[in-house]
This record gives C-alpha cells, sequence and structure tokens, in this order.
C-alpha cells in the first residue's frame, strides 16, 4: 500500500491532531491520544504508534521515551547543547591573593633608623663553596644546588601581592620623610607615584630651595629585617649615577620591613653603592647585561 520510505516519513512527521487538537507524530503518542476521527481508520496496521504502557511509564516518571534508532541522534544533540553552554560561561581566572596589612601605614610604630656601617653576613652552609675546582661539573653542580635551595625556601608572591605590599610602604615612608623635615619650611618633598611619575628610579624627591638635597627609593617586605629585597637595573643605575657625579649620598633606600604589622620599621641605607663597594652591602643575585 505505502512504501517503506513513505511509511518512515509518516512515523517521523507530526501530522496527526491528539485530542489537544496539537499536531503530533505518531511516535510521540499512542493511537488512543488521537482526536476520534482516527479510531476507526487503518493506521494502525502501517504506523508506529506508541504503545500505552509506554505512555503510563512516561507519565509516572516524567520521563520521555526515546526509540532505539534514534537514541545516536539524541546523544548528538545533548552533546552539542553541553558545548553550547560551555562557550557562554566567561572564563574563570583564577583569583591571587591580595595584601591584607592588620595595620594601617598611619596607624602603625613605624620605627626609623639609619642603617650602621657594620657590614652585613649571610650565612652559609659549612663547607659551601670551598671545594671547587676548575672541573666545570662541579661548579656548575654546586651553584645549581644553592640556587636551587634559594628557590625552594620560599614560593614565589605575585605581582598583584608585591604591588599592594610596595603600595603600603610608600606612605610609611611618606611620613618618616614629613617627620624629619616638619620644622623646615625650605624644604619640598615630592611623591613621583602620586604624580604619575613610576619606574624613573625612585620614589620621591627632597629638595631645598629648589635644590635637590635627596633621592629616595622605596623598598618594602612584610619580613622582618635581615630579609633579601630586590632592585630594579634601573633603581641601581639611577645610584650609580649619582655615585660618580660624586653624589652618592644623595641617593637612600628606604627599607620598610614588617609591613602591615603594628612594629614595621624602616632601615634607611644611604649612599648603597658607596656601602656595596666597601662591602657592607651584600647585592645577591647579581645580574649583568655586557654592552
Amino acid at each position: 500500500m505505502f512504501t517503506a520510505k513513505f511509511v518512515g516519513v509518516l512515523n517521523k512527521n507530526a501530522w496527526l491532531y491528539n485530542k489537544s487538537n496539537n499536531l503530533v507524530s505518531p511516535k510521540e503518542i499512542n493511537f488512543s491520544q488521537l482526536i476520534p476521527s482516527y479510531q476507526n481508520s487503518i493506521l494502525t496496521t502501517f504506523l508506529e504508534f506508541k504503545p500505552d504502557e509506554i505512555t503510563a511509564i512516561e507519565k509516572r516518571t516524567g520521563g520521555k521515551f526515546i526509540y532505539k534508532e534514534e537514541y545516536a541522534a539524541y546523544e548528538k544533540f545533548k552533546k552539542s547543547e553541553a558545548e553550547k553552554e560551555v562557550k557562554k560561561k566567561p572564563i574563570e581566572t583564577e583569583e591571587e591573593d591580595g595584601f591584607i596589612p592588620e595595620y594601617t601605614p598611619k596607624e602603625a610604630t613605624l620605627n626609623s633608623r639609619v642603617l650602621e656601617d657594620s657590614p652585613i653576613v649571610i650565612e652559609f652552609k659549612s663547607g659551601q663553596g670551598t671545594n671547587l675546582t676548575n672541573n666545570d661539573d662541579e661548579l656548575n653542580n654546586e651553584a645549581t644546588s644553592f640556587e636551587n635551595e634559594q628557590e625552594n625556601q620560599t614560593e614565589k608572591p605575585s605581582q598583584k601581592l608585591l604591588t599592594e605590599i610596595g603600595d603600603w610602604g610608600e606612605p610609611c615612608v611618606n611620613i618618616d620623610l614629613a617627620n624629619e623635615f616638619a620644622n623646615d619650611t625650605t624644604i619640598e618633598i615630592i611623591d613621583l607615584n602620586k604624580s604619575g611619575q613610576k619606574g624613573v628610579g625612585c620614589d620621591f624627591i627632597i629638595k631645598q630651595n629648589g635644590e635637590i638635597i635627596r633621592i629616595v627609593e622605596v623598598k618594602t617586605t612584610v619580613e622582618k629585617f635581615g630579609q633579601i629585597l630586590s632592585i630594579s637595573g634601573t633603581q641601581w643605575e639611577v645610584a650609580r649615577n649619582f655615585f660618580n657625579q660624586s653624589n652618592g649620598d644623595k641617593y637612600w633606600l628606604y627599607c620598610v620591613f614588617n609591613a602591615g604589622q603594628e612594629n614595621a620599621e624602616i632601615v634607611k641605607i644611604q649612599n648603597p653603592i658607596q656601602k656595596w663597594k666597601d662591602g657592607k652591602l651584600l647585592a645577591h643575585p647579581v645580574n649583568f647585561i655586557i654592552k
């Protein structure tokens, strides 16, 4: 009566009316759910209606029956929809830890002192560096071992954390400078960061009657005094240029320790290049550029 292909089309497409007067395909309902005018037809002889027991299960469970030959297409559709949902979601980035100080710079005690002229000593393990020979392997092994040991001691903090720690130390130095020159009306304290001048090799310029008398670079850490601090190549070059021009005493490093704590400490180092040359300031590690 009908070809198999045509019957397949009739089974898959919605062309029959159910009792709610909606168009449905034979596979979506059982025969008893059609409008009464279909009841005496020969539709059941060649169409694949849903069995009554499946309809009962769907009604009881709230689920939807899928024919075996349609399952592969359904799985493909479900995968495609899941991929669309993933694309809609914003990419989540891991939030970096921020700096949460216990005290503000104004609340901290801010003990301030100039670094003594006593040499800074770093302790090495017994015998370390004493057995080096001209053998490259032995030299490289010992150097690598020491570097790995230094790197493994502490986890490297994020740039966000370092910036926030630095932002805590600069107001501390500003307070210290204001206290030092409080009674001198000839002094002008210029905060370069507030004026948007960053990366110039220093944070503050102190002028007296318009003449520069002090350049201050601020280094801040949450660690206590004695820990390693870093200085950029630009900052070191500014200090070196002042030294070469016989103005080394004008360049100062203000090192803020215990950042965020009540017992924050400012250790001031005048003329770091001279102290380094005299062996009173240890540079570790040393990076260099050949030019």
